[in-house]
Protein backbone atom coordinates (compact mmCIF):
# COMPACT_ATOMS: atom_id res chain seq x y z
CA UNK A 1 0.00 0.00 0.00
CA UNK A 2 2.62 2.29 0.86
CA UNK A 3 4.38 1.92 -2.61
CA UNK A 4 0.72 2.54 -4.60
CA UNK A 5 0.45 5.73 -2.20
CA UNK A 6 3.78 6.80 -3.60
CA UNK A 7 2.60 6.67 -7.22
CA UNK A 8 -0.14 9.66 -6.66
CA UNK A 9 2.67 11.68 -5.82
CA UNK A 10 4.37 11.25 -8.91
CA UNK A 11 4.29 14.06 -11.94
CA UNK A 12 1.76 12.90 -14.21
CA UNK A 13 4.02 11.45 -17.31
CA UNK A 14 1.18 9.86 -19.22
CA UNK A 15 2.62 6.46 -18.77
CA UNK A 16 0.28 3.38 -18.74
CA UNK A 17 -0.37 0.13 -16.90
CA UNK A 18 -2.44 -2.63 -17.80
CA UNK A 19 -4.35 -4.98 -15.23
CA UNK A 20 -6.18 -8.18 -15.61
CA UNK A 21 -10.29 -7.81 -14.88
CA UNK A 22 -9.34 -10.21 -11.44
CA UNK A 23 -6.56 -7.95 -10.27
CA UNK A 24 -6.96 -6.10 -6.92
CA UNK A 25 -6.35 -3.16 -8.83
CA UNK A 26 -9.41 -2.91 -11.16
CA UNK A 27 -11.15 -0.43 -9.40
CA UNK A 28 -13.03 1.07 -12.07
CA UNK A 29 -16.29 2.45 -11.36
CA UNK A 30 -15.86 1.34 -7.52
CA UNK A 31 -13.41 3.81 -6.32
CA UNK A 32 -12.37 5.45 -9.71
CA UNK A 33 -14.96 7.05 -12.16
CA UNK A 34 -16.40 5.31 -14.91
CA UNK A 35 -17.83 1.59 -15.54
CA UNK A 36 -17.40 -1.13 -13.53
CA UNK A 37 -15.30 -3.57 -15.14
CA UNK A 38 -16.52 -7.35 -13.60
CA UNK A 39 -13.65 -9.28 -11.88
CA UNK A 40 -13.39 -11.86 -15.29
CA UNK A 41 -10.24 -13.53 -16.23
CA UNK A 42 -11.00 -12.37 -19.52
CA UNK A 43 -11.27 -8.72 -18.72
CA UNK A 44 -8.72 -6.19 -19.09
CA UNK A 45 -7.94 -2.54 -17.81
CA UNK A 46 -5.68 0.11 -19.09
CA UNK A 47 -5.20 3.11 -17.13
CA UNK A 48 -3.02 6.37 -17.57
CA UNK A 49 -1.60 8.35 -14.24
CA UNK A 50 -3.82 6.20 -12.37
CA UNK A 51 -6.87 6.91 -13.85
CA UNK A 52 -9.22 3.93 -16.47
CA UNK A 53 -8.97 5.39 -19.29
CA UNK A 54 -9.66 1.79 -21.75
CA UNK A 55 -11.11 -1.83 -20.87
CA UNK A 56 -12.09 -5.08 -22.93
CA UNK A 57 -15.00 -6.51 -21.68
CA UNK A 58 -16.40 -9.15 -22.90
CA UNK A 59 -13.95 -9.45 -25.70
CA UNK A 60 -15.04 -6.14 -26.65
CA UNK A 61 -12.76 -2.64 -26.38
CA UNK A 62 -14.21 0.21 -24.74
CA UNK A 63 -12.45 3.59 -24.64
CA UNK A 64 -12.86 6.68 -22.09
CA UNK A 65 -12.04 10.32 -23.38
CA UNK A 66 -10.57 11.21 -25.81
CA UNK A 67 -6.97 9.51 -27.46
CA UNK A 68 -4.86 10.81 -30.30
CA UNK A 69 -3.88 8.12 -32.95
CA UNK A 70 -0.47 7.77 -31.05
CA UNK A 71 -2.06 6.77 -28.10
CA UNK A 72 -4.90 4.65 -29.38
CA UNK A 73 -2.04 2.75 -30.67
CA UNK A 74 -0.29 2.22 -27.28
CA UNK A 75 -3.66 1.59 -25.65
CA UNK A 76 -4.37 -1.51 -27.47
CA UNK A 77 -1.00 -2.70 -27.26
CA UNK A 78 -2.01 -3.13 -23.23
CA UNK A 79 -5.10 -4.42 -23.43
CA UNK A 80 -4.81 -7.29 -25.89
CA UNK A 81 -0.63 -7.87 -24.57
Amino acid sequence: IPLLREVRKRPLDGSLIGVSGVDPLNLAGTLLPGPKVAAVVGNRLVYRDGVPIAAVVAGKPQYWGELDAGMMLQVRDRLFR
